[in-house]
C-alpha cells in the first residue's frame, strides 16, 4: 500500500530539504520513526524545486513485505524498513494522475519496435517521376541516415537492402522506412504494394499522426532473410511541404513486439475513454483503477508482467453496452484533393500509394471496408497502374472497396455551370457502371465550399437520392442547425442529406470520436444512425493500422454508442428509415467562409466558362452534321470533357491551389480552347457548304445554338443587320441589301445614351447618373455614384476576404484616359485606370 504525507508538511519538507540537504531529511525520517538508506539521487536542488513546482509530485511511502521504498519529490528512491508511527499520518491510497498515465502511454509507443540492423540505402534521383522499368536511369546516390536526397517535389527510386539477423529468429520482423517524403513500395514487377508517409508530415495532431513508416516483412523470421525493397519516392509530405530538408530519417530492420503492440492499443482506447466519461461514474473509476494497476504490473520486473497487465485491460474492454440509442456506421476513406498543395502529377502517385495501403490493410483486417470517391482517380489507376487497378476491381466485387459519389470529381458547385454539373454526374455514374457494374445513388462532397440551390434538381433527375457533406460546419457566423435533413432546391426537388456529426472526414476513430458524434449529433432526437468517416485525408494516405485497431476495440464497448464498419450504401438505407421525421432546408447551402474563392485565379475561371460554352457549341454542331454522314467525335469530346471536369475540382477552379497547378492547368486550358474553337469553325464551314443559298446574292449564315429565339445586331462587310434566329437553328442573311436602320446613340466622355438609358459620367470616370427613360426614373440615389473602382487591402490568402474590409479606407483607381465611340448599334466608352503598377481597361457598352 501507499501512504501520502499531508500537503503542508510535504511542501515544508521539500523547501527544507533543498536548503538544508539530506541532514534535514534524516531528521524528518527519524521523527517519523522511519529507518532508511539512500541508494539513488538525481538532479540539483534547484532542478528538484522547479520540478516540484511544475508537476507537484507526492511523497510516496511504499510498504511491502520485507521491503519498502519512499519516492521523494527530488526523484530519490530510499530503502526503508516498515517501521512507522501510524499516528503521524492519515493514510490514503493515491493513484497515478492523468498526466502520469498520459506520460506512461507516450513512453510506451517507442518500445513496440526494437531496431536490430540498419539497411543499405541506394537511390536514383530525378526531377520528375520515372516508371519502374527506368528506375535506375536517374542520378545514382548512396545514402546514410541524415543525408539529403532531394528538394520539394523531387523524385527518386529507393532501393533498401540488408539481411535479417539471426537474433530475430522466431520473432515478427518489420522494416522502418522514413525518407522525409512519401513512398510507394512496389513488388518485383513494379506493382504498388504499400504506401509510406514520413512521420514529420504536417497534419492536425488532434486527429492522430499521419506517419506510415512500418512495412511488414515476415511474421516469424528464421534469420538470414534478405531484404530487397524498391520504393518510388516523392520529396514532399502529405501537404506538399519539404520536411527536414529532404533527408533520410530511418531505414532499419526491427522486431515488432506484437503483444506490447496489442497492449498499447488496449491502453489507448481506455485512456481515451476517460476523456469522455463522467469522472464520478463507476465506469470511469473502474477504468482508471485498471489503468493504474496495469501500469504498476507493467513496471514490475517480472517475465509475465505484460500478460498480467493486458489481462486487467481486456477485462474492461470486454464490457459491452446495452440496447443502443444511436448506432454509428464507419467507413475508411482518404479524401484526396486531385490538386492543391501539390501538382496533378503527384496526385496520381498519391492515389497509387493510398489504394496500395488500403489493399494491404484489407488483407489483415477482415472488417475493414475502404471507400474511395472520384472516378477520375480510378481512371488514373487504370491508365498508370493497371495491375493495381485489377486488384481494386476484385475488392470492389467482394464489397471491401466501395466506390463513393456519383460525380467525376468532387467539383465546385458555385462557379461550375449547369451543363458541366450534369456532365460531372453523367460521366461519374457511367464510369462506375461500366467498370464495376454499380449504380451510385449518392453524391459525396465532404469538402466543397457551399452548394448551389439548383443542385437538388440536378441530383434528383440524375437518379441520386442522397447527399453527404460536412463543410458547412466551417461557417464562421451561424451554426447550421441540422446533420440529417431534407434539402429542397429551387424547383421543389428534395434529396436526403447527411452532414457528418463529427464534422471531419479525417476521424481518428477513437473513443473521443464516438462520443463527439453522440454529443454533437443535432438530429439524434429523430435519427438512430450516424456516419463516421475515418482515415488520413486531404493529401491522401487513408486509414492506418491504428484506426482499425481502435475500431476493433470500440465495436460495442460499454460507455459508448456501438460502431460497426459498414458500406455507405448500407448506412443510407438504415438511416433513411427515420427520414419522415427529418426537417427540410430550403435553398442554397451557403458556407460562411472562403468568399475569396469567387475571385481568386480569374484566368482559370475565365477559361472554365469559355470552355463550357465552346464545348456546347461544338456538340450542337456535331449533332446537326451527323445527319449529313459526318462522324460524331464521341471519344475526342469525352477526353476533353474529362479534362475540363478535372479542372472544376474544388481546389482548382476556386483558385486555392499552389501556383504550379495553375501554370500547368492554364496552359492545358489554352490548348483545349484553341482546339475546340477550330472544331467549331470546321463544323460551321461544313454546315454552310450543305445549305442551298442559290436564291441569295450574298448570303451569310447566322446560327443560334441556344434554346430560345434570339434577335441580335450582326455585322457583315461593315454593314449592320438585325437578325432573328429560332432556337437551336440557323438562318441565311442576304447581306447584299441595305443595312438596317440603326438606333440613335450618343457617346462622349461624359455621356452614353440610347432610347432606353441616359448615363452621365464624372471627371474621375464614376457614373453620376443612370436615367431609365422607359420607367422615367433615376436609378442611382442622388447622393450615390456608381463605377467608382475601389481597392481594399487584403493581407489574407486565396480563401477568404477579411470580414471587416468595408470598415477600412480603400484606395481608388485613378482615371488616366477615356475614349468614346459608336459602332453600329453600340455606344462605347473605354476608360483606362491605374493604381501603382496595375492598369485596368474597362469598356462600358450601351446597346440595343
Amino acid at each position: 500500500m501507499k501512504w501520502v504525507v499531508k500537503k503542508s508538511l510535504e511542501f515544508f519538507f521539500i523547501i527544507a530539504s533543498i536548503f538544508f540537504g539530506n541532514v534535514f531529511f534524516n531528521k524528518f525520517c527519524r521523527c517519523c520513526h522511519i529507518k532508511y538508506e539512500i541508494f539513488k539521487n538525481k538532479g540539483t536542488k534547484q532542478e528538484l524545486f522547479n520540478n516540484y513546482m511544475g508537476t507537484q509530485p507526492k511523497i510516496f511511502i511504499c510498504i511491502k513485505p520485507k521491503k519498502s521504498v519512499i519516492y521523494s519529490p527530488f526523484n530519490s528512491q530510499i530503502k526503508i524498513k516498515p517501521q512507522i508511527n501510524r499516528g503521524s499520518f492519515m493514510p490514503r491510497f493515491t493513484r497515478y494522475t492523468r498526466h502520469q498515465l498520459d506520460r506512461f502511454f507516450q513512453e510506451l509507443k517507442p518500445e513496440i519496435y526494437t531496431e536490430i540492423a540498419m539497411l543499405q540505402i541506394d537511390c536514383w534521383w530525378s526531377r520528375e517521376p520515372l516508371p519502374f522499368s527506368k528506375r535506375t536511369i536517374g542520378k545514382p546516390m548512396k545514402l546514410n541516415i541524415g543525408d539529403k536526397w532531394g528538394d520539394l517535389f523531387d523524385c527518386a527510386w529507393f532501393h533498401f537492402s540488408g539481411v535479417v539477423p539471426g537474433s530475430a529468429a522466431g520473432k515478427k520482423v518489420v522494416l522502418l522506412l522514413d525518407v522525409n517524403g512519401e513512398m510507394c513500395v512496389v513488388d518485383s514487377n513494379g506493382v504498388p504494394l504499400r504506401g509510406l508517409t514520413n512521420i514529420s508530415s504536417v497534419f492536425d495532431d488532434r486527429l492522430g499522426g499521419p506517419g506510415k513508416r512500418v512495412l511488414p516483412f515476415v511474421e516469424k523470421a528464421h534469420g538470414g532473410e534478405k531484404v530487397d525493397v524498391w520504393a518510388d519516392a516523392g520529396c514532399n509530405d502529405l501537404f506538399g511541404n519539404l520536411q527536414e530538408d529532404g533527408t533520410v530519417k530511418q531505414a532499419s530492420i526491427a522486431i515488432c513486439h506484437e503483444a506490447l503492440r496489442e497492449f498499447y492499443y488496449d491502453f489507448e482506447i481506455l485512456l481515451d475513454l476517460l476523456n469522455v466519461l463522467d469522472e464520478a461514474s463507476a465506469r470511469y473509476q473502474q477504468i482508471f483503477t485498471a489503468l493504474n494497476q496495469a501500469v504498476h504490473l507493467y513496471q514490475q520486473n517480472q517475465s509475465d508482467r505484460l500478460l498480467q497487465a493486458s489481462a486487467i485491460l481486456i477485462k474492461e474492454l470486454n464490457k459491452r453496452g446495452g440496447d443502443p440509442d444511436l448506432q454509428i456506421s464507419a467507413i475508411g476513406h482518404a479524401h484526396l484533393d486531385l490538386a492543391w498543395l501539390w501538382p496533378v502529377r503527384e496526385t496520381i502517385r498519391k492515389g497509387a500509394r493510398t489504394f496500395a495501403t488500403a489493399l494491404e490493410l484489407i488483407e489483415r483486417y477482415p472488417d475493414y471496408i475502404y471507400g474511395a470517391s472520384q472516378p477520375q482517380l480510378y481512371l488514373w489507376m487504370k491508365n498508370y497502374f493497371p495491375e493495381l487497378f485489377a486488384k481494386i476491381k476484385q475488392k470492389v466485387k467482394q464489397g471491401r472497396i466501395e466506390p463513393l459519389g456519383a460525380s467525376w470529381v468532387e467539383f465546385d458547385t458555385n462557379i461550375t455551370g449547369g451543363e458541366s454539373i450534369v456532365r460531372q454526374l453523367l460521366y461519374g455514374k457511367r464510369f462506375f457502371r461500366q467498370e464495376f457494374g454499380l449504380e451510385i445513388d449518392h453524391l459525396w462532397q465532404p469538402d466543397v465550399f457551399g452548394y448551389t440551390a439548383s443542385l437538388p434538381q440536378l441530383l434528383k433527375k440524375s437518379g441520386i437520392r442522397y447527399f453527404m457533406t460536412q463543410k458547412l460546419s466551417w461557417s464562421l457566423i451561424n451554426a447550421f442547425p441540422h446533420h440529417s435533413f431534407w434539402w429542397q432546391g429551387i424547383d421543389g426537388s428534395s434529396v436526403l442529406t447527411h452532414m457528418l456529426p463529427e464534422e471531419t472526414y479525417n476521424s481518428p476513430a477513437g473513443a473521443f470520436s464516438i462520443n463527439k458524434i453522440e454529443k454533437k449529433y443535432l438530429d439524434k432526437d429523430v435519427s438512430q444512425h450516424a456516419l463516421l468517416v475515418f482515415g488520413i485525408g486531404d493529401g491522401g494516405g487513408g486509414p492506418g493500422a491504428e484506426h482499425l485497431e481502435r475500431l476493433a476495440r470500440l465495436k460495442n464497448l460499454s460507455g459508448l454508442a456501438p460502431v460497426v464498419q459498414n458500406r455507405v450504401e448500407s448506412f443510407f438505407k438504415l438511416w433513411e428509415k427515420d427520414a419522415d421525421d427529418f426537417a427540410t432546408w430550403y435553398g442554397e447551402l451557403y458556407l460562411e467562409r472562403h468568399q475569396g474563392t469567387f475571385t481568386t485565379q480569374a484566368r482559370s475561371k475565365w477559361y472554365n466558362r469559355k470552355l463550357e460554352f465552346a464545348l456546347r457549341e461544338w456538340e450542337w454542331l456535331a449533332v446537326i452534321n451527323m445527319q449529313y454522314a459526318t462522324k460524331y467525335p464521341q471519344q475526342e469530346l469525352l477526353e476533353i470533357w474529362q479534362e475540363v471536369l478535372l479542372y472544376q475540382f474544388h481546389d482548382i477552379l476556386p483558385g486555392s491551389s499552389i501556383k504550379r497547378v495553375y501554370d500547368e492547368s492554364l496552359e492545358s486550358c489554352q490548348k483545349l480552347y484553341q482546339q475546340i474553337r477550330e472544331q467549331v469553325s470546321l463544323n460551321y464551314r461544313f454546315l454552310s457548304a450543305l445549305i442551298d443559298t442559290s436564291q441569295f446574292n450574298k448570303p451569310a449564315l447566322a446560327a443560334n445554338s441556344l434554346c430560345w429565339e434570339r434577335s441580335e445586331w450582326l455585322s457583315f462587310d461593315k454593314k449592320w443587320f438585325r437578325v432573328t434566329v429560332p432556337p437551336m437553328a440557323y438562318a441565311v442573311v442576304e447581306t447584299a441589301l441595305m443595312e438596317h436602320e440603326l438606333p440613335k446613340l450618343t457617346a462622349t466622355k461624359a455621356l452614353l445614351e440610347n432610347d432606353v438609358f441616359k448615363i452621365a459620367f464624372g471627371e474621375d470616370g464614376a457614373i453620376m447618373s443612370i436615367f431609365d427613360k422607359l420607367e422615367n426614373k433615376q436609378v442611382l440615389r442622388p447622393e450615390r455614384v456608381g463605377n467608382r473602382l475601389a481597392v481594399y487591402l487584403d493581407n489574407g490568402d486565396a480563401w477568404d476576404i477579411p470580414l471587416d474590409y468595408a470598415d477600412t479606407a480603400p484606395r481608388y483607381m485613378q482615371l488616366q484616359s477615356a475614349e468614346a465611340r459608336i459602332e453600329g448599334p453600340r455606344a462605347i466608352l473605354r476608360q483606362k485606370y491605374r493604381l501603382g503598377h496595375s492598369e485596368l481597361v474597362q469598356d462600358i457598352v450601351l446597346t440595343d
